[in-house]
């Protein structure tokens, strides 16, 4: 979102990012999804929030912080509110573009 508002090219960044050491598996699998906008399940949102949940527990438990966990979790928690929880994780994007008013969607790559 923060590359959407100052006026990036999100597809350019993806490609930096992707040819950089931020590059994995992972980041390529989300991104694909956030930037098309799919948030189609592959492991939905809801049992994500509840593993989370249990994580933030145990975290609580052993007075481990987890700062960046309680955080995601609450963006976990306002998207199940806005009806999302069958959705993938990727949707907490909507959240962003929900609060922001703006989508961030990246234009369709160049073939």
């Amino acid at each position: 979102m923060l590359a959407a508002m100052a006026g990036v090219d999100t597809r350019t960044l993806d490609s930096v990012i992707r040819s950089s050491s931020g590059d994995s598996f992972a980041y390529r699998a989300l991104a694909d999804r956030a930037l098309s906008g799919d948030y189609t399940a592959a492991f939905a949102l809801d049992l994500a929030y509840k593993d989370m949940h249990l994580v933030l527990e145990l975290a609580d438990e052993l007075s481990v912080p987890t700062p960046l966990g309680a955080s995601t979790h609450n963006l976990m928690r306002m998207a199940r509110g806005m009806g999302l929880g069958d959705a993938d994780p990727t949707a907490i994007m909507r959240v962003y573009e929900t609060a922001l008013g703006r989508e961030v969607r990246a234009a369709a790559p160049v073939t």
